[in-house]
């Protein structure tokens, strides 16, 4: 048994050993780890309350059937929260790969290097799901303390915790990151002597192209069906369809990159506009995941928009369904902030991982501004239309639940125009300020310096 002990603690050890960028990844690792068991919580103890609640000043929490909804909502966040951890596992790889295989040389054997990078990564997230545990303890007695109506709450502060699901998802989550880190290096041969890849990344599949078609046909005959004989296969067919069409989002995001930037490849005769097409061709997946978790958060938030114009178009004065509104804007917007920060630990790593490229093409004189305009351009081609065809697909979803047109033969749902020109607006923006924020490592990157590296 003290064998066994010693050698978990001298795993445990090597596990946190590394520079200053394997520290930097663990910190990364364990922030997204901590937002996310926030949310995590939030739904739990939302889900605590019993029964019908007049205390609380918030419908959505007074009505026992709107309070899954809102926990569903926040764990809707986890899908930019574990997109954004996904990011952060690949920062400086090629390092970290290349300290495993010291480890080979000292001894180490396949498995045993996995099981490190196995440990690694689960004791980033646990470190995270503490720290995120303890924050939300410490908030909700701080919150606790200042309440000073006990019949007129705001948040559920005084509910019992639910100790039994909170300790369950922190020893969860640690668990399938462990998993997800070893299941990394599927792909790599780390030898005693370097690190080499088992083959070359195949083009991304189209097939979940098919689902952005597929699941809006489902959502409209799913539709149909809910209000006939067979409702509850029509129901299940409706969420299969919304699922389907989400899946969709984030699996062909990649393949929308590739064929985008081989497309504009072909008929621009740009440098920066070229060196972005022919960057999002050779490697469409680089950022292709923290692009599609904002371009997910557009299908709900314009999907979010037409029924807001719905119910607000039936119900006017009624201030509970606009305040509802605006904290489902509210979840969105944290969703989207959260995934322009996997966006920006994309890049990062992009540029950190071509800069000896990049400072080539500098010291053979290709200006700086060139490459600034190119990485920029390489996060709008993909997005521009992936924002736009996300939009069309949620607005478009709901207005085949709603129903175009009422008994009278007029339009009954109007058309946001403005809030949905705004989802874009937004989805844009904090994609283009995920993108500048990372130019200072570009001009890190193009250092003469960095052709000596190896």
């Amino acid at each position: 048994m003290s064998a066994r002990i010693e050698a978990f603690g001298s795993l445990l050890r090597l596990a946190a050993a590394g520079s200053r960028s394997d520290r930097v990844r663990v910190g990364l690792v364990a922030l997204g780890a901590a937002v996310g068991t926030v949310f995590s919580l939030a739904a739990f103890v939302v889900l605590t309350i019993q029964g019908h609640d007049e205390r609380y000043t918030n419908n959505l929490l007074q009505e026992p059937g709107l309070r899954p909804g809102v926990a569903f909502g926040c764990w809707l966040l986890l899908i930019p929260v574990l997109v954004f951890i996904g990011m952060c596992t690949r920062v400086c790889a090629e390092r970290r790969e290349r300290r495993y295989a010291t480890f080979r040389l000292a001894g180490a054997t396949p498995s045993q290097v996995r099981l490190i990078a196995a440990a690694e990564t689960g004791l980033a997230t646990l470190l995270g799901a503490v720290v995120g545990l303890g924050g939300f303890l410490a908030v909700r007695a701080v919150l606790a303390a200042r309440v000073g109506d006990e019949d007129r709450l705001t948040l559920p502060v005084g509910e019992p915790f639910p100790w039994g699901p909170a300790l369950f998802f922190c020893l969860l989550m640690p668990v399938v990151a462990g998993v997800a880190g070893a299941l990394a290096l599927r792909g790599v041969v780390v030898g005693p002597l370097g690190v080499a890849r088992r083959h070359r990344r195949p083009r991304p599949a189209s097939w979940p192209a098919l689902l952005l078609l597929g699941g809006p046909i489902a959502v409209v005959i799913g539709d149909r069906l809910a209000d006939g004989a067979i409702g509850g296969s029509g129901r299940v067919l409706l969420v299969l369809g919304v699922a389907a069409t989400c899946v969709g989002l984030l699996l062909a995001s990649a393949w929308l990159a590739a064929v985008g930037g081989r497309l504009v490849a072909r008929v621009t005769g740009r440098p920066a506009l070229l060196i972005a097409a022919r960057r999002l061709e050779a490697d469409p997946g680089g950022q292709s995941w923290a692009i599609s978790s904002v371009v997910v958060c557009a299908f709900f938030a314009s999907a979010t928009a037409v029924f807001k114009a719905d119910t607000l178009a039936t119900q006017p004065d009624d201030q509970f369904y606009a305040r509802s509104f605006e904290l489902v804007n509210l979840g969105i917007l944290v969703a989207v902030i959260v995934a322009a920060a996997g966006l920006l630990v994309g890049i990062a790593e992009s540029i950190l991982e071509r800069r000896r490229s990049l400072a080539a093409l500098v010291a053979t004189g290709t200006p700086i501004g060139t490459l600034r305009r190119a990485v920029l351009l390489q996060g709008l081609l993909p997005l521009v239309p992936a924002m736009l065809l996300a939009t069309a697909l949620g607005a478009g979803c709901v207005f085949a639940l709603l129903g175009s047109t009422g008994d009278d033969g007029m339009t009954r749902t109007p058309l946001p125009l403005a809030d949905l020109t705004l989802v874009v607006a937004v989805g844009i923006a904090a994609s283009l300020a995920a993108t500048a924020l990372s130019l200072p490592f570009l001009h890190r990157g193009v250092r003469p310096s960095e052709l000596r590296f190896e």
